[in-house]
């Protein structure tokens, strides 16, 4: 029996060396990915903060240079978004102008550091700041700094955000780490912002050498450190992208080497039990070997076995036993099934034919979604032409009245009007699912907190506003404009819903949605983001409910709406490949959920915005190709205005006449449906053979025609005004 014992006690040894080489893996890649973790929310922390700044910096107030005035906006969004922080205006100088952090009146000393607001003036962009000691709140700080311009882009101020002491914090405290892994946030230059555990001690001071020395080029693979304590530690780092700061974490080497010594001491300790219960075992079994092979003899002796025998302790015998009871067990096992089968083949029939008639009524609904988008997207055509040439001409109309305030206000009223009319025929488009979407990935805590920013103020105190979003929210795969005005939609229903007042939730969850709901729902399975809009308002009857999702259908009083909100959701929802429901009772307020795709991956950094042209561009000769006679003449007329020439072609083949010819053209504007064998796209392309250094500005009133291909020229959508226009042309011009 030792000869046997001892390889194994020898394989057993060497399983858990390679299960310690195995937990050390598991330990570095676990400190890694925590490491990349936390520097990922550090970095949402940040560009959370920097996007509030963002707006901040454009308020009027202090665009306009009114600092006292713009306090009282400052202090209300450290109240709701930023409570513990203080906010500063600092001049190129460095000369603090405000900070919020001091009663107003108190003087206020000039930064000492400049680093940060040199930068900022320099390059005109946001950025976050090393650790520094603050003058004011006597404690290592940091900033995060944004550029303040006025109404010409010139830089003003900066506008910089002193998080409040724990807001790192608390990041690092919310990972729940294991006991003895310590947790940094470090600056550009080695010094401490943030750290779990003793963050008050070592806040502000410089990171230990060996550590220092790896932050230049961060490593992909853990490394050997030693903490402010002395103790050895596994260490992982991560950049916080793009902000330049590094997250340090160390995980204590007993993590994974008392697993070890735990293992060979059991190891150790159950060899020798083997060993024990090994010999009273060969002594007891000697004598039972017998015993089941009379008692199988005796049952294959028998004319009427009966019960099968139970387990006699001989593998032989006992699988003989198992293998006759699997046979009786399976015996009755089909008699029950074919008495269960002939009992419920009723219910079955029942099933399938209610099953066809939900899939006839789905085609049903199918076929008139069908009509319905055929139906908007040639109506929206024509509408857009005919909008086109009128708030055009509207446009030219106020440049000629300049002088004449009724006239003035006439074409402000008619421009509105067309307007609304372009928004009309956009909420016709949703219903119909023939609106032009760009979906993307979206991180909907951050939508709804934009949201809150645009709705917080409108509610004036009527409204309790509660905004629900659960950590580990999945991103949705949607168009985050048309995301945006849906739950717009969503939550001014609900508010005309409590014109007394009431509380108005907004609240996002994940859900995954198994075959049997997702056949109910008539959407596919899988994971979905639900986002719910709860009011307390009165709620609605079952038959109003039942009709809120259809185009025109209102409960408001003539002039209060067009019936189209509801619709236009359910329409995104829909064309998202996802679904909208309604849940609503008299008297206990109603519930519109968004059931949005979940998006495969995670949204990229939002790329810098680049500020649109501002200019005039000099005298071009432009080509305006376009079928409806009106539209041409306006567009004729508007380039004109603005100073071009304008040859004008009513189809592509004239067009190409032109472009054949010796006549200089510096822009080929076209309509993409012009009515003829070449369409817009098509002319472009000959265009380009025939000139290839010429530009081209494509239009169109047909929805589906606005989605970019691969290769297209730019798109402008009908109706546009002359802003619209002189702004494409400058990116053209200017690119």
């Amino acid at each position: 029996m030792l000869v046997t014992i001892a390889p194994l006690l020898a394989l057993g040894l060497a399983v858990q060396y390679v299960e310690y080489d195995n937990d050390k893996a598991v330990a570095s890649e676990r400190t890694l990915e925590l490491a990349r973790s936390v520097a990922l929310q550090v970095s949402r922390e940040l560009e959370a903060d920097t996007r509030a700044l963002q707006v901040l910096a454009k308020a009027g107030r202090l665009r306009r240079g009114a600092i006292e005035a713009f306090r009282e906006l400052a202090e209300s969004a450290l109240s709701d978004r930023l409570e513990g922080a203080n906010i500063m205006v600092v001049d190129e100088n460095g000369q603090q102008l405000l900070n919020t952090a001091l009663p107003p009146g108190t003087p206020l000393p000039p930064r000492q550091s400049l680093e940060n607001t040199r930068e900022i003036f320099a390059t005109g962009l946001p950025r976050v700041s090393d650790v520094y000691f603050g003058a004011i709140v006597k404690r290592p700080s940091v900033a995060i700094e944004v550029p303040v311009k006025d109404e010409t882009s010139r830089m003003m101020y900066t506008l910089a955000l002193d998080p409040r002491p724990d807001t790192f914090v608390d990041i690092i405290r919310r990972q729940e780490a294991r006991k003895g892994v310590v947790i940094a946030v470090i600056d550009r230059e080695g010094t401490v912002i943030a750290r779990w555990p003793d963050s008050n001690k070592y806040a502000g001071q410089k990171v230990v050498p060996e550590l220092l020395s790896r932050l230049k080029d961060v490593p992909q693979k853990t490394f050997e450190t030693h903490t402010f304590e002395g103790v050895s530690v596994l260490t992982a780092v991560s950049r916080v992208e793009p902000f330049g700061w590094t997250v340090a974490i160390g995980t204590p080497h007993a993590e994974y080497l008392e697993p070890l010594w735990n293992s060979i001491a059991v190891i150790l300790a159950a060899t020798a039990l083997v060993l024990l219960i090994g010999f009273a075992l060969a002594r007891l079994v000697a004598g039972q070997i017998t015993a089941p092979i009379q008692a199988l003899g005796a049952y294959a002796d028998n004319a009427n076995p009966g019960p099968v025998p139970g387990p006699t302790g001989l593998r032989e015998t006992d699988a003989l036993a198992a293998a006759i009871r699997r046979y009786a067990e399976a015996r009755e096992a089909a008699e029950r099934e074919l008495t269960q089968l002939n009992a419920t083949l009723e219910q079955r029939i029942a099933a399938a034919v209610a099953e066809r008639d939900t899939a006839q009524a789905r085609l049903v609904e199918a076929q008139k979604m069908e009509a319905v988008g055929q139906l908007t997207g040639g109506i929206a055509h024509d509408f857009n032409n005919l909008l086109t040439a009128i708030i055009g001409s509207l446009d030219l109309m106020r440049k000629e009245i300049a002088g004449n305030a009724r006239l003035q206000t006439l074409s402000e009223i008619a421009i509105q009007a067309a307007q609304r009319g372009a928004m009309l025929v956009s909420q016709l488009l949703a219903f119909g699912r023939r609106q032009t979407l760009q979906p993307q990935s979206v991180r909907l805590e951050h939508a709804l907190a934009d949201i809150r920013l645009l709705i917080g103020p409108a509610t004036n105190g009527e409204l309790t506003l509660d905004i629900r979003v659960p950590p580990g929210l999945w991103s949705a795969y949607v168009d985050r404009s048309q995301l945006d005005s849906a739950i717009l939609n969503l939550v001014f229903n609900a508010h005309d819903a409590m014109p007394r007042g009431g509380t108005l939730t907004i609240g996002a969850t994940n859900r995954t949605v198994e075959a049997a709901e997702a056949k109910r729902l008539d959407i596919a399975a899988g994971d979905y983001v639900r986002v719910a809009v709860s009011d307390t308002g009165a709620g609605m009857s079952p038959e109003t409910a039942k009709r809120a999702f259809e185009p025109f259908f209102t409960t408001k009083g003539v002039g209060s709406g067009t019936g189209l909100g509801l619709s236009q959701v359910w329409g995104f929802a829909k064309q998202s490949d996802g679904t909208a429901t309604i849940d609503s009772r008299p008297g206990d307020g109603t519930t519109v959920a968004l059931l949005l795709p979940r998006a495969a991956s995670e949204p990229a950094a939002a790329a810098a915005a680049v500020a649109a042209p501002d200019h005039a561009v000099t005298s071009k000769r432009i080509l305006v190709v376009e079928d409806s006679n009106e539209v041409r003449a306006l567009a004729q007329s508007l380039l004109e205005d603005l100073g071009h020439q304008a040859i004008v072609a009513p189809h592509a083949e004239a067009a190409l006449a032109i472009l054949s010819g010796d006549q200089a053209v510096d822009l080929l504007f076209c309509d993409i449906v012009l009515g003829g064998p070449i369409d817009g796209r098509r002319l472009a392309e000959l265009a380009r053979v025939l000139r290839p250094e010429l530009k081209v500005l494509l239009t169109s009133g047909y929805p589906d025609r606005l989605q970019p291909m691969p290769g297209d020229p730019p798109i402008i959508a009908k109706p546009y005004q002359q802003a619209d226009l002189t702004a494409r042309l400058a990116a053209l011009f200017d690119a």
